[in-house]
């Protein structure tokens, strides 16, 4: 019988990014899921303040500055198109 330190129900987009940090730090993860194919309507699309600062404080500074800087660049590039940011 496997054993494992962290079980994952549900393989989104947060069970999928929960169960790759867990395994950075040498977790021994599970994930289950009800289907076996990738759900193709996005599902993880709001991203503040907040969820910036979880991606820092779990994946390190570096990636938390990476991450602002590409959405400033993203919100620079609409407002050059006329669109809003």
């Amino acid at each position: 019988m496997s054993r494992y330190d962290v079980v994952i129900s549900g393989y989104g987009p947060t069970g999928a990014v929960a169960a790759n940090l867990l395994g950075k730090r040498g977790l021994r993860v599970l994930v289950v899921d009800q289907s076996d194919e990738i759900f193709q309507i996005p599902r993880a699309v709001h991203f503040d303040g907040e969820v910036l600062g979880a991606c820092g404080r779990s994946a390190g500074s570096d990636l938390r500055a990476e991450i602002a800087g590409g959405v400033a660049r993203l919100a620079s590039g609409l407002r050059a198109e006329g669109g809003k940011a």
